[in-house]
């Protein structure tokens, strides 16, 4: 079991404020859910992974939005991280059940969604019919190869909720979830 807490994650500040996971939950701005299928394992002519990248940056913008954001994995099952800390790759790419999971906090006026992937799901159908659904925005995060599939998908889906498009190298993630947060 990891023991480890990233500075800035909801477990890091419940630990430092003396409050509750639940307490802390009421000033969360975003869920950033990160694909973390195998298709992330892709290094697009780097050293470092996608997914690695995707981690990397996820610290620090953590560090930087301190108690601000939930981050959740999604690949065949979806999974809530309180700590930060996102998992080594799984299976498929189950993102309809990861939208289904963020839909439960959808209800939260203003609230932000960011999906982080390669844009390649197991059923594209399916995940657009759900974001249809949503009442807030979903924000998109394309981080894959040159895949232009995978980018299409993400732009259509964002679209589908009134939501923003970025086509980023992952080592540009933190600036672009940025951006799209305070846009």
């Amino acid at each position: 079991m990891n023991n480890q807490i990233v500075k800035g994650s909801l477990s890091e500040v419940a630990q430092t404020s003396g409050k509750s996971l639940a307490e802390v939950w009421l000033d969360v701005d975003a869920m950033i859910l990160v694909d973390v299928s195998w298709s992330m394992v892709g290094k697009d002519n780097t050293e470092l992974s996608r997914l690695d990248r995707a981690r990397k940056e996820l610290i620090r913008l953590q560090g930087e939005m301190s108690g601000k954001l939930a981050i959740v994995s999604f690949s065949e099952s979806v999974e809530f991280h309180a700590n930060g800390i996102l998992p080594d790759e799984q299976s498929t790419t189950n993102l309809t059940g990861a939208l289904k999971y963020a839909l439960r906090s959808d209800a939260i006026p203003g609230f932000r969604f960011v999906i982080i992937s390669d844009g390649e799901p197991d059923n594209s159908e399916s995940a657009l019919k759900v974001a249809k659904s949503f009442k807030n925005k979903i924000d998109t995060v394309f981080i894959g190869g040159d895949f232009d599939g995978g980018r299409k998908f993400l732009e259509k889906l964002s679209g589908v909720s009134g939501g923003k498009s970025m086509s980023e190298k992952a080592e540009h993630l933190e600036s672009a979830v940025v951006a799209l947060l305070e846009g």
